[in-house]
C-alpha cells in the first residue's frame, strides 16, 4: 500500500526561540513525522527535548526511552523512564553555537489511534558530534494534536527550521 507524505505546517526562526510547538494538529493520518534543522542558541550542547499531548502538553511522568549513541571512536546507550519530556540527543547534543547544524526525523506512529500508547522514533545527529537513534513512548492513549520542540539549555537559533508531515495510507 503506497503511502504519503503530506506537509501540514512548517516553521522556519526569524529570531531565536526557547520552543516551537505544533498544535491543532488534525487525526486524519496514520503517522506523524517531523524534520528538523536546527542552529544551536548556545554552547552548552543541550539535547532536543520533545513532549506531546491532547489539547495541553503532557509534562508528567509518562515518557520512557532508550537510546543509541555513536560517534565513530565511541558508543554509549541510555534508558529513562518515568520522565516528564522525551530527551533526544541526550548523548551526541544538537552543537555548539551556531558552528553546526542538529539535523533530526521524528516519527510518532498511530499517533491518532486511542487504543495504544504512543511510540516516537527518533533519528538525529551532528556531523561534529555523533549520531542518536532513540525509540520513545509516551504511556497514554490520548490522540495526539500537539507537539513542542524545546532544549534542556538556551534555546533555538535564527534559521532553525521545523516542518511537520502527515503520512496518509492510500
Amino acid at each position: 500500500m503506497p503511502r504519503t507524505y503530506e506537509p501540514i505546517a512548517s516553521q522556519t526562526l526569524g529570531s531565536n526561540a526557547t520552543s516551537v510547538e505544533f498544535t491543532s494538529i488534525s487525526g486524519n493520518y496514520t503517522d506523524l513525522v517531523a524534520v528538523v534543522m536546527i542552529i544551536p542558541q548556545n554552547t552548552t550542547n543541550p539535547a532536543m527535548l520533545v513532549q506531546v499531548g491532547n489539547s495541553t502538553l503532557d509534562t508528567g511522568s509518562n515518557y520512557s526511552q532508550t537510546g543509541l549513541y555513536g560517534s565513530g571512536s565511541a558508543a554509549a546507550s541510555n534508558r529513562l523512564s518515568s520522565q516528564s519530556s522525551l530527551t533526544f540527543a541526550r548523548e551526541s547534543g544538537i552543537g555548539n553555537a551556531t558552528t553546526t547544524a542538529f539535523t533530526g526525523l521524528f516519527h510518532f506512529m498511530s499517533y491518532a489511534n486511542t487504543n495504544v500508547f504512543k511510540t516516537i522514533l527518533g533519528a538525529s545527529g551532528v556531523a561534529s558530534n555523533g549520531v542518536n537513534r532513540e525509540v520513545g513512548l509516551w504511556r497514554s492513549t490520548s490522540a495526539i494534536d500537539r507537539v513542542k520542540f524545546y532544549v534542556s539549555a538556551g534555546g533555538f537559533g535564527t534559521n532553525s527550521v521545523f516542518s511537520l508531515y502527515g503520512v496518509k495510507a492510500a
